[in-house]
């Protein structure tokens, strides 16, 4: 019988737990997201992403609602971690255009090798129309993005 603790963090490339994450899954197996990081200040959490990444997680997921704008989010966290994917979960289309987002996620993939990943997104109708924009057609905002 085998130690099922001696084969914890293998995946199909024989990685271990040492060669933490494992980039071919989104940085690893397991992942943590989160909306609560807008209602603490900056610094806890930064706190809080250095957290996640000690106790093992291989991936920070965060929106973009009310709070903070995404890509200067994921900079925070990239900034306070080491090894950690983040990822924006979703970053709305609906609040900058795309070659605004093309630029801000080419400069956190470059300056972070491996460990940005971008999530984008059409929001919720309330969001959207909020912010004076039209979401009587998702789908072909998203596609026209």
């Amino acid at each position: 019988m085998t130690d099922p603790s001696s084969q914890r963090g293998s995946g199909p490339s024989g990685s271990s737990r040492k060669d933490y994450p494992d980039h071919s899954v989104l940085g690893g197996e397991i992942g943590i997201w989160s909306r609560d990081f807008n209602s603490v200040a900056a610094p806890q959490a930064r706190e809080a992403a250095a957290e996640i990444e000690e106790l093992g997680y291989a991936a920070l997921w965060f929106g973009e609602a009310a709070g903070r704008e995404a890509f200067t989010n994921a900079s925070m966290f990239l900034c306070a971690t080491s090894r950690l994917v983040v990822a924006t979960g979703i970053a709305n289309i609906f609040v900058r255009d795309a070659w605004a987002t093309n630029a801000a996620a080419m400069t956190l993939a470059e300056a972070y090798p491996d460990r940005f990943a971008l999530g984008l997104g059409v929001s919720h109708r309330p969001m959207v129309e909020m912010r004076g924009h039209d979401y009587s057609s998702p789908l072909s905002s998203m596609r026209s993005y």
